[in-house]
């Protein structure tokens, strides 16, 4: 799936219901292809303008695209990302707990998939470790 080149594709294993795995490699597929060319990122953002609200394209956009350290040092960033991981779409949740994960060695017990009450106890434990790093996840 990471090697496919075909946005539609890529886009539709994201925003089914599967495997965590399958997820990630859609995500490597996408940005590999955002990352590649203006074209490309304007064929995912119109992919995506037909499956979710318009006021969630860019930030969506955005994690696809990856966040480097200066991103992981921005205290209002971080906590957006932690944000979104009570979002009620499963594909963008995933998308920031894949973001986050680059900069942290841990789950901390978070699931994408998981049922809400266990996403929330696992997102404070997420909210804790920015606390203790003074919001920030790469120091």
């Amino acid at each position: 799936l990471t090697a496919t080149h075909d946005v539609e594709r890529l886009l539709s294993a994201l925003f089914e219901n599967l495997d965590e795995a399958v997820h990630r490699a859609a995500i490597d597929g996408l940005s590999y292809i955002a990352n590649g060319s203006a074209d490309g990122r304007r064929i995912i953002r119109h992919g995506l303008e037909t499956r979710i609200p318009m006021s969630e394209v860019d930030i969506t956009v955005s994690l696809i695209e990856g966040i480097g350290d200066a991103e992981a040092r921005d205290a209002v960033f971080c906590q957006s990302l932690i944000n979104l991981l009570n979002n009620d779409r499963l594909a963008t949740r995933t998308l920031a707990f894949y973001r986050i994960q680059q900069y942290s060695n841990d789950r901390l017990g978070y699931q994408p998939e998981a049922e809400l009450s266990r996403r929330r106890d696992a997102v404070r434990r997420w909210q804790k470790l920015l606390d203790r790093n003074g919001g920030k996840l790469l120091l």
